[in-house]
């Protein structure tokens, strides 16, 4: 298996292009998700080292719903490129 830099860089891109707009979207929906869900008074009870885990899985999977609902946007530039004058 042949190691190459671009693909790490590209894989790197995918990763962070996903994470940053999670996390974005998980501070600030991070209040209200919580008490929605969870008790409040368990959330006191976890280590701040369980509460960064579960922050960054939310992270993890808003991302990637966030970059599904964005590959819609395609469809929207395909429609709107094929009616534009070259």
């Amino acid at each position: 298996m042949n190691f190459s830099p671009s693909e790490l860089f590209i894989k790197l891109l995918d990763f962070f292009s996903i994470l940053f707009p999670g996390a974005l979207l998980a501070y600030f929906l991070q209040d209200s998700a919580a008490t929605a869900r969870i008790p409040p008074k368990s959330i006191e009870k976890m280590s701040e080292a369980e509460q960064l885990a579960v922050l960054f899985a939310a992270n993890y999977l808003l991302g990637h719903l966030l970059f599904l609902l964005g590959s819609w946007l395609d469809e929207l530039d395909d429609f709107a490129s094929k009616r534009t004058l070259e």
